[in-house]
């Protein structure tokens, strides 16, 4: 799976929870801030 492209995170979001993908935190969290996406644990 894709994880970076031109050395910039990746991500995908799921409403699933455990099926989205993003090794990089911080970019995780910006993308939650963004598109107004709860943090499900």
């Amino acid at each position: 799976k894709m994880v970076k492209c031109n050395g910039q995170p990746v991500a995908k979001l799921s409403d699933s929870p455990g099926k989205g993908m993003c090794e990089d935190q911080n970019y995780l969290a910006y993308l939650r801030q963004v598109f107004e996406i709860e943090d499900i644990q």
